[in-house]
């Protein structure tokens, strides 16, 4: 039974349902349920399913629904007479998602051809409130059957935007699988570079997108580098929102470098008339797209030496580094315009790096002029190499069990500013290890991050979760980014046993993720054979309905991960 405005919900868990019942009646909160119903499932809030809050206030559970906040979600079963009773019940609409996905993804058990619900009782909260994927649209590779190496990640002189080289139809295929995960694993927000182009759909195929994730409880969120390399607000293409397309209709507004010599493909965000330009850019933006926030990423390090930029770092306090100033004086305008337009928008800017002891005493200016609602993200890719190494700094898998020495993160000191996020290049082809497990490493990045103030993660999504190894590395991150006090006896029993047979076979598929750990392209998991012949005694014990799991498991460490 459903509520006003939950359908998708009730229309996700009804397809499962009926992959093992004739039919699965979907009714509205106003209609009969007939007498010969041996259960009903309630699905929406207190607000938007009368009938979910009458049977909740019956059953005893209405006011711990009633301190539900927004993405918290109640799973309760009961009885009322001889009627069997399954509430789903979210502090918002998203929640009600949430509380569906879960029962259909880890608490309905399937043997042959039957199903059946054990006793439930969980009442979930988010900790963190934002919880992301970072993802490139030419690096978003969800649909394995078009999974190709289409990504150059080298960036020639003559280009400022990397091209997009797939089938131009691979865009939404790609990104709508992405957005399916997410909604059913709690994931709420995701950040798009390459949100637009001419040859992947334009401004058709990404408000259909919008369309998409809104009703699954995802927030789209375009990457907008307003002066250099990222196209502006439409990344690719004749358009009047591009930064190419500006800068070689308007040379004179270009930046410059250091010899005052004009940089081709940029913009300087100094000039009056740019800035005219990047409101009327939000205002567009705006307008024809339901997103939820912006990302912003201001020139990769560089800075702008025209007369006006020079002139205006001349009155900003502090010796910080050109790019830092440039930052600090271009992030709180583009920010208060998008905010302007969108007060709930979440928007969220780059720093390009970590933060230090010495930040807290001595604030950047960048934190110091932030507006109150900006949420800054700072790369923790470098302070968190005791679980993830960079580069060379691990020759083989064995190091991961064994640890990697004391954290460039020392214990209690937090980011600076207001609102902050953590971001990893973790879990991708991008930075070469798209073959490891991060089981462990989204685990402890996760409760490292929350204990020192950070609201949120985010981290690549552009891998499928169908191979195995990034389907557990996701769910690490789900789990943990929305609950980092999730205890691993919990993720265990809770997460992984069920997707993989019980809990002893459970625990094979995590000593499997923990023994690879976060292997890099051109290394070796350790004791490779004893691996695979863990996967091949999983699956023995594992039950019927995750023997093809295993299978795929079984793949990825005996074909796939070998090099």
């Amino acid at each position: 039974m459903q509520g006003s405005g939950d359908s998708y919900a009730a229309r996700k868990l009804a397809g499962e349902l009926l992959k093992y019942a004739s039919s699965v009646p979907v009714i509205g909160a106003s209609e009969q349920v007939p007498a010969s119903t041996p259960a009903v499932i309630y699905v929406g809030t207190l607000t938007s399913n009368p009938a979910l809050a009458e049977a909740a206030s019956a059953l005893g559970w209405k006011s711990e629904i009633e301190k539900l906040p927004p993405e918290g979600y109640l799973i309760r079963t009961g009885a009322r007479g001889a009627r069997n009773v399954i509430v789903l019940a979210g502090g918002d609409r998203t929640g009600a998602i949430y509380a569906a996905a879960d029962l259909k993804n880890f608490y309905l058990m399937r043997s042959g051809g039957n199903l059946s619900v054990g006793a439930l009782h969980y009442t979930e909260i988010p900790r963190m409130k934002y919880r992301w994927f970072w993802n490139w649209d030419n690096r978003t590779n969800w649909d394995l059957l078009d999974h190709d190496d289409v990504y150059s990640p080298k960036l020639e002189a003559t280009e400022s935007v990397r091209p997009y080289r797939k089938r131009p139809e691979a865009y939404l295929k790609n990104m709508k699988l992405c957005v399916d995960y997410m909604s059913e694993h709690k994931l709420n927000g995701l950040i798009i570079w390459g949100f637009l182009r001419d040859n992947h759909g334009g401004v058709k195929a990404s408000q259909e997108l919008c369309r998409y994730a809104n009703e699954r409880g995802v927030k789209i969120i375009p990457g907008v580098g307003p002066d250099r390399h990222y196209g502006g607000f439409y990344h690719e293409g004749n358009h009047e929102f591009n930064t190419e397309t500006r800068a070689d209709k308007y040379p004179l507004l270009r930046s410059m470098d250091k010899q005052g010599k004009y940089e081709p493909r940029t913009l300087c965000l100094q000039k009056a008339e740019n800035r005219e330009w990047l409101r009327r850019g939000f205002r567009w933006l705006y307008d024809n797209f339901p997103i939820g926030g912006v990302n912003f990423e201001f020139s990769e390090h560089a800075a702008c030496y025209t007369p006006d930029c020079v002139e205006a770092r001349k009155n900003q306090p502090g010796q910080e580094s050109d790019f830092a100033k440039d930052l600090a004086r271009t992030a709180p305008f583009v920010m208060n315009e998008a905010h302007s337009i969108d007060p709930k928008t979440w928007i969220s800017y780059v720093t390009y790096g970590g933060f230090t002891a010495q930040m807290q005493a001595n604030l950047p200016l960048h934190i110091r002029v932030a507006p109150d609602y900006a949420v800054c993200q700072w790369t923790l890719t470098n302070m968190l190499t005791d679980l993830v190494p960079t580069g060379a700094s691990r020759s083989r898998a064995a190091g991961w069990a064994e640890g990697l020495g004391p954290s460039p993160w020392p214990a209690g000191l937090r980011p600076p500013g207001k609102h902050s996020i953590g971001y990893t290049h973790w879990n991708a082809f991008y930075s070469h290890n798209q073959k490891g497990f991060f089981v462990d490493a989204y685990r402890q990045a996760a409760r490292k991050a929350h204990d020192a103030g950070f609201e949120g993660l985010d981290t690549y999504g552009e891998e499928s979760a169908d191979l195995p190894n990034v389907e557990l590395s996701y769910l690490a991150f789900s789990e943990f980014s929305f609950n980092p006090e999730m205890s691993e006896e919990d993720f265990l029993a809770r997460r992984v046993a069920p997707l993989y047979g019980g809990g002893e076979a459970a625990t094979l598929a995590l000593e499997i993720a923990r023994r690879v750990g976060p292997v890099r392209t051109g290394q070796t998991a350790a004791g490779l054979e004893q691996i695979v012949e863990l996967a091949y005694r999983g699956r023995r014990i594992s039950a019927e309905s995750a023997k093809a799991r295993w299978d795929r498991l079984i793949h990825y460490v005996r074909d796939i991960l070998p090099e």
